[in-house]
């Protein structure tokens, strides 16, 4: 998109923030391959910018068909659509940040200082609540140093434009004092991949708000990071669904899959959870599930094979965004099917120049393995 800049009097209507979410979208693209290198943590499977592309996109896609130019209208559409579209860990934390966001902002037809910081706030509180054991230096450290700056310069008095900049300042600044912070980021020398991709999110909106162009910048890895060199060890299958039903009690959910594996996050309502969790026992998991209600859009990727490819070839695209079988379906049980046969599915043909443009070019490799258990 070109600049656009803020509305009359220095507020944000919805439409504005909605084209400023979409302009963070288009740069976290061309950082995606960056992100993916960087990624060393929880686990070096080199998806963390992936995921949240492929989160983002569903987000941005759901608060423009809304059409609204209320702000809490647009963020509550792009916060179900980020739930709704949620990739990995990453991608599920993103939604629950956007969550607390649209929260703070119900019946606010537009953003001043105070209330985009406070919104901050409260997406980095819900961003910190959803995981289950907190870790500093990733993206929660991000949305919290960002949110205080935020409030900081919102409660001196400062215009929208300069509290929105302040904001991506400091999470630029907040993801560099990442490196170290913790083992697997200190063995690799790198960056957090999650803190870099929010502070990527909050850039892109600065940009566009300010109405400056976004910088042309497509930021390839230069070189793998020294993490993806290290033994993966057994990291067993990432295992991602929703699961639909009545009566769901989301923290019911979270506490009962414990006892399957770790990374747990179990977000939504009682008609709705999206379900993360890394575990050796993805068979399990969904006949757990399935006993509370249906579940959909299962995908199970298994970790060690990631890990593997992404040291021996340096690959950083996944094959949900370039894999050599793109089908256009009708219907959500066809889609269901293809996906978990690893195919890109577009449910609308009008998409497809879109993903075209954005993805990278399909490829000749083999369909990914689906695991059997």
């Amino acid at each position: 998109m070109g600049p656009i800049g803020l509305v009359a009097g220095g507020r944000c209507d919805g439409i504005s923030f909605g084209n400023g979410l979409a302009d963070a979208l288009t740069l976290l693209e061309r950082r995606v391959g960056l992100i993916d290198a960087l990624n060393v943590f929880p686990v070096p499977d080199g998806d963390t910018g992936t995921n949240l592309t492929l989160t983002m996109r569903v987000a941005v896609q759901a608060a423009r068909s809304g059409g609204s130019a209320d702000v809490g209208s647009t963020m509550a559409a792009a916060a179900r659509g980020a739930l709704a579209g949620a990739h990995g860990n990453s991608g599920v934390i993103l939604s629950q940040f956007f969550h607390g966001f649209a929260r703070s902002l119900e019946g606010c037809d537009s953003l001043d200082s105070l209330r985009f910081a406070r919104a901050l706030d409260e997406g980095a509180r819900a961003a910190s609540a959803s995981v289950d054991r907190p870790v500093e230096g990733t993206i929660l450290t991000v949305a919290r140093d960002a949110a205080r700056v935020a409030l900081r310069t919102a409660e001196s008095g400062a215009p929208l434009v300069e509290v929105v900049s302040a904001t991506a300042k400091e999470a630029c600044a907040s993801v560099e004092r990442t490196r170290g912070a913790f083992d697997a980021l200190r063995q690799a020398d790198v960056v957090d991949a999650g803190a870099l991709g929010l502070a990527t999110i909050f850039e892109g909106i600065a940009y566009s708000l300010r109405g400056d162009p976004l910088p042309s910048e497509c930021a390839p890895a230069t070189r793998r990071p020294a993490a993806i060199d290290v033994d993966a060890g057994q990291y067993g299958y990432c295992t991602e669904f929703v699961l639909r039903g009545s009566d769901l009690v989301a923290d019911q959910i979270h506490r009962d899959l414990r006892v399957f594996g770790d990374s747990i996050l179990a977000v939504g309502d009682s008609s709705m959870v999206r379900v993360h969790l890394h575990t050796f026992r993805p068979g399990d998991v969904v006949e757990y599930s399935s006993s509370l209600g249906s579940v959909h859009e299962l995908k199970i990727d298994d970790m060690q094979s990631q890990n593997r490819r992404l040291r021996e070839h340096g690959s950083l695209e996944r094959e949900r965004v370039a894999c050599n079988l793109l089908v256009i379906v009708d219907g959500d049980g066809f889609g269901e099917l293809f996906r978990s046969l690893g195919a890109l599915v577009i449910p609308d043909w009008r998409q497809l120049p879109v993903i075209v443009a954005t993805a990278p070019v399909l490829s000749g490799r083999r369909m990914p393995t689906i695991p059997s258990f």
